[in-house]
């Protein structure tokens, strides 16, 4: 796989998830990266890992949009169904091959973020750890980490300044006033670092607590993305008479076929010329020409389609 470009042929940023790359998941043994551009088609022979780089973004999807905190991974939602932790786990000869799989993201050519599960004995599913690349420094955070590590981290994180010396050395008084905390937050293991600085009130040093750095700035870029997922299955339920009223906005929550009633009745009232190239392409698929949204009550709307040719 050829490296990513920050730039497009013609010279546009490329914007939102760039690169998915995944290791241990299904057939998917060793890491295999794909690039993601404005169209990205994955065609393939049965098991040659389409779903197996797709599913795990699609896992993080819907353990972020529970509406309860599941753990570090939904495996039963309305994106993707898995009882078994093992059950997407690559094999060879009927024997689990490693217990442990990681999928990573990269937001604009610019931020990636590695994500490591694994199963513990206590039958729960854990973030073993999590790898941030930002401005060029690599900051790893796992469970357990001690003041060293810590250390370490804030190093990386301030390579290029002076506080980077600070933290190198490991002494001084914002060393010794060194606090941290290391909370999972749904598919997301963050790290807080607080300590202490001054500034000067009256003629007079004031301490003040000073955020060394916070890991929740950069997870919420990458949650904010993925919630944005728009995930049609390629297998559809038979088509209602009627369809549920839902919001339209810049996140869908779970898949999108409960959506596109709304959606459709919504360009219909705002007049939006996408409804038109809708027509067009259903048209050219050989399935309709027009297609209306009828608003039947305050909870279904139902839809109606011409008959080919135009009627």
């Amino acid at each position: 796989m050829s490296q990513s470009q920050s730039t497009e042929n013609n010279g546009k940023e490329v914007q939102g998830i760039t690169r998915i790359s995944v290791q241990g998941f299904k057939s998917l043994y060793n890491e295999c990266s794909i690039e993601i551009r404005p169209l990205t088609i994955l065609a393939g022979a049965n098991s040659s890992g389409k779903s197996s780089i797709m599913q795990p973004l699609l896992l993080m999807k819907q353990t972020l949009e529970a509406t309860y905190d599941p753990g570090a991974l939904l495996l039963n939602g309305p994106n993707v169904g898995f009882t078994l932790f093992e059950q997407f786990l690559p094999s060879f000869a009927g024997t689990i091959s490693t217990d442990i799989f990681s999928a990573e993201l990269e937001i604009s050519c610019k931020k990636s973020i590695k994500i490591q599960f694994q199963k513990q004995l206590s039958k729960e599913i854990e973030i073993n750890k999590t790898i941030y690349q930002e401005n060029k420094a690599t900051l790893t955070v796992f469970a357990g980490m001690n003041r060293s590590d810590v250390l370490s981290l804030l190093h990386q994180r301030y390579v290029d300044r002076e506080l980077g010396q600070i933290f190198l050395k490991g002494t001084g008084e914002m060393v010794d006033k060194l606090e941290w905390s290391i909370v999972r937050e749904r598919c997301f293991l963050n790290i807080d670092c607080k300590s202490i600085g001054y500034t000067e009130v009256g003629g007079e040093k004031v301490e003040v607590p000073v955020t060394l750095y916070d890991s929740r700035s950069g997870t919420s870029l990458f949650e904010s993305h993925i919630r944005k997922l728009i995930h049609v299955p390629g297998l559809r339920s038979k088509p209602e008479r009627t369809y549920p009223t839902t919001a339209v906005g810049a996140e869908f929550t779970g898949i999108f076929e409960n959506y596109v009633a709304s959606v459709i009745n919504y360009w219909q009232q705002k007049k939006d010329e996408q409804l038109i190239e809708l027509g067009k392409f259903l048209e050219r698929l050989g399935l309709t020409w027009k297609i209306i949204a009828i608003r039947v009550n305050d909870v279904q709307i139902e839809l109606r389609v011409g008959r080919l040719p135009n009627s």
